[in-house]
């Protein structure tokens, strides 16, 4: 028959796995913050990082819209056309080649 109760194998308190357990959870504790405190830190150091890059990629663009506008572009000369009622449709000439008419 099986005995209900204290016996003499029944594990002794303070002694084996369980005693061991509070160690077990400080050390864990102690990881998990590591763990937090590194990820917390390499957050930061990337977002500080795309910042950065944020502020380098205005900076171009500004930088070449100020370059595109200040440039000089050839302006198109200014042409004259002539056009010519015949019937009841008009002509134009000088459209296709410059200083013919």
């Amino acid at each position: 028959m099986r005995q209900i109760g204290p016996s003499s194998n029944a594990p002794r308190p303070g002694f084996g796995l369980m005693a061991r357990a509070g160690i077990v959870t400080l050390a864990a504790n102690l990881v998990a913050g590591a763990a937090l405190v590194i990820g917390a830190g390499l957050a930061v150091v990337f977002a500080a990082s795309l910042a950065v890059v944020t502020a380098i990629f205005t900076l171009l663009m500004a930088l070449a819209a100020l370059v595109w506008k200040v440039t000089p572009r050839p302006r198109p000369a200014e042409a004259v056309l002539e056009a010519r009622k015949v019937g009841h449709s008009w002509v134009v000439y000088g459209w296709d080649a410059p200083g013919q008419s």
